[in-house]
Parts: structure tokens; sequence; C-alpha cells
């Protein structure tokens, strides 16, 4: 069961275009730990030759060599992008997902989606834990973002998990989460919290 939803948590978010995808998986070093990353790429360019390999190559060896180890996975994914899309100007639609499995320091899985179109960039982040049921958190940035505004994504699972001790129905208190987190992480235009049925449970 636990293989299954992670398949469907991995796959989430991600709607590939009409066109070119590549995926890979990379071990990197990155924030302290070893890590698994799955990468899936989607991207349409403008004479649709664009061989899938040569995204491929650019990606991993970007991974490989990717110098700050501190930065966020959000941050991350950002200078991929900006690195394929220089490389290979003639790519016009890209997404990009980077999936990282729990570990010894963060228990919680976590994905990094980029969209960018025509010159502009949508970024989603997203984690799940359990707490007893599961929960899937997801949220959009605005496109204003900088690269010092992004959050560290356990400041807000310890806001929602501390809110959840409250002993209100799942109804009334799911909304008063989402404006509170609005309120308090300002760079966020958009955020979901979904409880998951017991079926995905493990």
């Amino acid at each position: 069961m636990l293989a299954r939803w992670l398949s469907l948590f991995l796959l989430l978010h991600f709607c590939p275009l009409s066109g070119e995808v590549v995926g890979f998986c990379q071990e990197i070093h990155h924030q302290q730990l070893w890590h698994p990353l799955t990468v899936k790429i989607c991207y349409q360019a403008e004479d649709g030759s664009l061989d899938a390999s040569l995204i491929k190559q650019c990606a991993a060896r970007f991974l490989k060599n990717y110098p700050n180890e501190k930065d966020y996975w959000e941050v991350m994914n950002v200078k991929m992008a900006g690195c394929i899309l220089q490389k290979y100007p003639s790519i016009r639609i890209l997404e990009i997902e980077i999936a990282v499995l729990p570990d010894e320091l963060v228990p919680f899985h976590r994905k990094s989606l980029l969209r960018y179109n025509d010159g502009s960039f949508e970024e989603i982040f997203s984690f799940l834990y359990e707490h007893p049921f599961l929960i899937e958190v997801c949220y959009t940035y605005k496109a204003s973002i900088q690269p010092e505004e992004y959050p560290d994504f356990l400041l807000i699972y310890r806001s929602i998990d501390q809110d959840l001790l409250q002993e209100l129905p799942w109804e009334t208190l799911r909304p008063l989460l989402i404006q509170q987190l609005l309120d308090q992480f300002p760079m966020i235009a958009q955020l979901e919290i979904t409880r998951l049925p017991l079926l995905f449970q493990f």
C-alpha cells in the first residue's frame, strides 16, 4: 500500500505536456545528506526536434555539480530551469519536478514543481506527512518571489501540526489553517491542505 501511495504522490500535480518527457533518478549530496532524487522534465521546443537525451544530460550534470548545499529544493529547481533554458533557448514550455524521499533529518516526502511558459514561471511546493492520517500540503509561490524569501517548509508543517491538536471538525479547521498560513507566509499565493482518505494510510 505504501509503494502504491508513493507512486501517486510522485505523480501528483505533474501534468505532462504534449511534448517530450524525460525522467531519471539521481543521488546527490545536499543539505548534509545523500538524497535519491526522482526528476521528471517535460518540455516543448520551438522547432520540435530537441533531443530528450540532451535535456537529461544537462539536468544530471547540473545536479551533480550543484555548488550550494544549503539551498532549498525550490531554489535548486529554478536554477536548473535557468540552466536548461539558457543552453536550449528554443524551449518555450518547460516543467521540472524534483521529488525527495524522507530522510533521517526530515521524515517527509517533498516535491518541487516548476512550470515555465514563454517567459513566465509558476512554482509549486508540496509535502506529505502522517498525523496519524495522511496530510498533503501544497502551495504556489507568488511570481515575484526572491531567492531569500523562500520559507522553510518545516515552519509551515509545525504551524499545521500544532493547530491539528485543536478539537475542531476538519471542515471547520481546514479553512482556518489555510487563511492563517497565507497571512503568516505572504510569499505564498495559493495553499491547499488535504486530508487523504483511509485508502492511502500506511
